[in-house]
């Protein structure tokens, strides 16, 4: 079996654990320094803390879905270094009693595959917003915030142009926005506590 074909099976593997409810082995299809990003923009790490998240959906509102897209849409993998390869999914989830997946939650999955000794698992997987496929991406800014919960880490990058000379916590510069030091963006600087 090629690169290609065993990051097609780890696809399957992957969809199959997915299809039966089982979240330990859709977790064991991830490396243990995996990054995992939600549709709404939550970052998960590692196997455990994804097969923990998707036993709660698998147990509750994504109860008996499958993975419809996956199987209808052929993936594109593209190996751009020895042991490693690129991988996008266009497709849904089919909830328990549709017949297809709804195509206005269509999304484009993007996965990183590396080879570890003979075996390919997933060292990433990026999955935007709902939106026929057109992509999107995560919430910028978002980082772990502990199982299963993100939270925001800052202002997008674009802002950090805007810098004022000090920062409460003795940093030399800090952005305006700056959440660590609880100063809200503004001419004032005024403490303005944490925003979550």
């Amino acid at each position: 079996m090629d690169d290609t074909e065993s990051v097609a099976a780890l696809l399957d593997e992957l969809a199959a654990a997915w299809n039966a409810g089982d979240a330990d082995a859709y977790g064991d299809c991830f490396t243990e320094d995996a990054t995992y990003i939600v549709y709404n923009g939550m970052l998960l790490s590692g196997p455990r803390e994804i097969a923990e998240a998707h036993r709660h959906l698998f147990a509750g509102p994504l109860q008996g879905s499958s993975l419809g897209g996956v199987e209808a849409a052929a993936p594109a993998i593209r190996l751009v270094a020895p042991g490693v390869a690129h991988v996008m999914v266009t497709g849904g989830v089919r909830l328990a009693g549709q017949e297809a997946p709804d195509p206005a939650r269509d999304s484009r999955i993007t996965y990183l595959a590396v080879r570890r000794g003979q075996a390919w698992r997933f060292a990433a997987l990026e999955h935007p917003p709902h939106g026929g496929g057109s992509g999107g991406g995560p919430r910028r800014g978002v980082t772990p915030g502990g199982p299963g919960r993100g939270r925001r880490a800052g202002p997008p990058v674009r802002f950090r142009r805007r810098l004022r000379p000090s920062c409460a916590r003795g940093r030399a510069r800090c952005c305006r926005a700056c959440w660590g030091c609880g100063r809200r963006p503004g001419r004032s600087g005024e403490p303005a506590g944490r925003r979550r």
